[in-house]
């Protein structure tokens, strides 16, 4: 992201911290120009924005994260909206599973956070666009 827009990166960070679920859209595996989108979870959210999702390492949005790591995120409630492009990248830091890890996650994975299917998305926002009630901006 462009560093002299860091009030709109502020500001997308409140919007991003509003959020629970997201709609995390991947190109498809065996057709890169078509997107699948899924509601997702968020696990959590770093101070430069990068999102958080478990999943688990053999599902399918893994594979296709793995096959072509740009994504969207698209996140909307009444008076916000807000839609990411960016990139996706498969992890099982351990460290980091424990940290986000939420306990009811738990029907998701038999064994819960020990589950050895369990991984995180982490998506980098690169660009994007935000609409509220009272502005609208870019990334």
């Amino acid at each position: 992201m462009d560093p002299a827009s860091s009030g709109a990166e502020t500001e997308l960070h409140a919007i991003l911290a509003r959020f629970d679920v997201a709609v995390l859209l991947t190109h498809t595996e065996d057709d890169p120009a078509r997107l699948r989108g899924r509601p997702m979870r968020i696990a959590g959210l770093d101070e430069d924005d990068t999102v958080y999702f478990f999943a688990a390492i053999d599902s399918e949005k893994v594979r296709e994260a793995l096959a072509h790591d740009d994504a969207y995120v698209v996140v909307q409630s009444p008076g916000v909206q807000a839609v990411l492009h960016g990139r996706l990248a498969v992890a099982q830091d351990k460290e980091r599973i424990d940290e986000l890890w939420f306990e009811d996650e738990d029907p998701f994975f038999e064994a819960g956070k020990e589950d050895p299917r369990v991984c995180l998305l982490s998506f980098s926002p690169e660009d994007g666009d935000y609409w509220t009630e009272l502005c609208s901006g870019a990334t």
